[in-house]
C-alpha cells in the first residue's frame, strides 16, 4: 500500500514555489491553489524532497494516505488499540474458564461427594475447562469410584458453567427389624382416614384424639392380660385445625429471587453496558479487566432475577394477600403429602400503619408416630379400650 501526503505549501510568492517544484522534477497532483497558498498530493519520494528544499515557505501535512495513514492512526490511538486488544484475548480466555458448576441432584450428600470428585480431577470454579475427550475420562473414573452410588453422570458444557447430571443408585432397602411399638397420636386431631397393615385399631372415624393416644396397638389382649406384643405398622389422617396470623404494613414492598440467573463476560464501553433480559434482577459482577485512563471494562456478571411485590393495603383488599402468605408460612411446617383442605379469614385488625390479619386452616395429615412398647404401655392400651 503506497504512502501519500497532502500538504499544504503557504507564502508570499506561491506560483515561484511551484514553478520550483516543477524545475526538480517532483511529481504531484494539485488540489487546490490560491495567491497565497498551495495544497498538493504527493508520495512519500517527492515529500522527502519537498522537505529538503531550503525555503521560507511555510510546509504543513494535511493528512495522511496509505500505509502512513494506518500508522498515524495507531500512533493516535496506540492505548485504545492494544487495550483493545488485550480484552479480545481476555474475553477468549475467560470463555474457556468454569465460572459455575450446577450438579443436578436432590441429595445433598452426593452433591458434596461428586463436587469433590470433580475437584481431585481440576473440574473446579475458576479454572479452565476440559476438552471432550478429558470430560469422558474423568466420568468414567468418577462412575466407577462412585459406583455404590450412582448409575450414570454426565457434564454438560454451557458457556462459562458445567451442568452435571446424575442418576443416583437405588438401593434395596433392608427392613430394619420390627420391635413391639403403638402408632400413636403425633398432635390433636379428628381422625379422617385409617390405614391398618398389622396391630390393633384403637380408634375410629371421625373420633377426636389427643396427642399421645395409641392409635393401633401392638399389644394382643387375652381378656384383660397381655399376652403378646408385635410391631404396629399403618398410617392414620387426622384432620388438625390452625391458626396463622400475618403482620403486614399498609405499604408493601418486597422483592424476591426467583432462582433464574443469567451468566455475561460483559465488555463495557464508556459506561455503556449490555443488561439483563430480566424485567427486575439483582446483579453480581467481577472485573476481569478495568483501565483507569481509557473508559473499558471486562467484567463477569451474574443476574439474578427477582420478583417484585409492591402493594398498598387496606382492610377490604388485603383478603388474598394475608392468605397466600398465611399458607406460605404454614406450608414450611407441614410435611410432604399433607393437605391444606379449608382456608378463611378469622379476624383482620389494623394498628397505626400495618395490618394484622388471622386465618384458619383445615389440613389433613399424617399423625401417625411410632413409640415403642414398655412395660407400663398395657395400662395406656386398657385405658384407650
Amino acid at each position: 500500500m503506497k504512502s501519500k501526503y497532502k500538504i499544504k505549501i503557504s507564502g508570499r510568492n506561491i506560483n515561484y514555489f511551484l514553478n520550483t517544484l516543477i524545475s526538480k522534477g517532483v511529481f504531484f497532483e494539485l488540489i487546490d491553489k490560491d495567491r497565497k497558498n498551495l495544497i498538493i498530493l504527493v508520495d512519500e519520494g517527492n515529500y522527502t524532497i519537498i522537505k529538503n528544499i531550503k525555503t521560507s515557505y511555510k510546509i504543513s501535512i494535511i493528512n495522511f494516505y496509505g500505509f502512513n495513514h494506518i500508522k498515524s492512526i495507531f500512533k493516535q490511538y496506540y492505548s485504545f488499540i492494544i487495550s483493545f486488544f488485550i480484552c479480545i484475548i481476555l474475553l477468549v480466555i475467560t470463555s474457556n474458564f468454569i465460572f459455575n458448576i450446577q450438579i443436578n441432584s436432590n441429595n445433598e450428600k452426593l452433591v458434596k461427594i461428586i463436587r469433590e470428585d470433580l475437584k481431585v480431577r481440576g473440574v473446579s470454579k475458576y479454572k479452565f475447562k476440559k476438552n471432550y475427550k478429558e470430560r469422558e475420562k474423568i466420568i468414567s473414573e468418577i462412575v466407577k469410584e462412585e459406583n455404590n452410588n450412582i448409575e450414570w453422570l454426565e457434564i454438560n458444557s454451557v458457556g462459562t458453567r458445567y451442568i452435571v447430571n446424575i442418576l443416583e443408585r437405588k438401593k434395596n432397602n433392608i427392613e430394619s427389624k420390627c420391635l413391639p411399638s403403638n402408632i400413636v397420636a403425633s398432635k390433636d386431631a379428628i381422625i379422617v382416614n385409617i390405614e391398618a397393615i398389622s396391630g390393633e385399631v384403637k380408634t375410629s372415624i371421625n373420633q377426636s384424639v389427643k396427642k399421645g393416644d395409641v392409635l393401633i396397638s401392638g399389644n394382643i389382649f387375652n381378656k384383660d392380660e397381655i399376652v403378646n406384643s408385635k410391631c404396629s405398622r399403618g398410617k392414620v389422617i387426622g384432620e388438625v385445625w390452625y391458626q396463622v396470623y400475618v403482620d403486614l404494613p399498609i405499604h408493601y414492598y418486597e422483592e424476591n429471587v426467583t432462582g433464574k440467573v443469567e451468566r455475561k463476560i460483559e465488555f463495557l464501553f464508556f459506561n455503556h453496558k449490555s443488561s439483563s433480559s430480566y424485567k427486575t434482577y439483582k446483579s453480581k459482577n467481577i472485573d476481569i479487566l478495568s483501565n483507569k485512563i481509557l473508559p473499558i471494562r471486562l467484567s463477569y456478571v451474574e443476574y439474578y432475577e427477582t420478583k417484585v411485590i409492591n402493594k398498598k393495603f387496606n382492610i377490604d383488599n388485603v383478603d388474598k394477600f394475608a392468605i397466600n402468605k398465611a399458607t406460605n408460612k404454614l406450608n414450611k411446617k407441614l410435611k410432604l403429602g399433607d393437605k391444606i383442605v379449608l382456608k378463611k379469614i378469622l379476624k383482620k385488625e389494623q394498628k397505626n400503619s400495618r395490618i394484622i390479619v388471622g386465618v384458619f386452616f383445615k389440613v389433613y395429615e399424617d399423625i401417625s408416630k411410632e413409640e415403642l412398647i414398655t412395660n407400663g404401655d398395657d395400662e395406656n392400651d386398657r385405658a384407650s379400650q
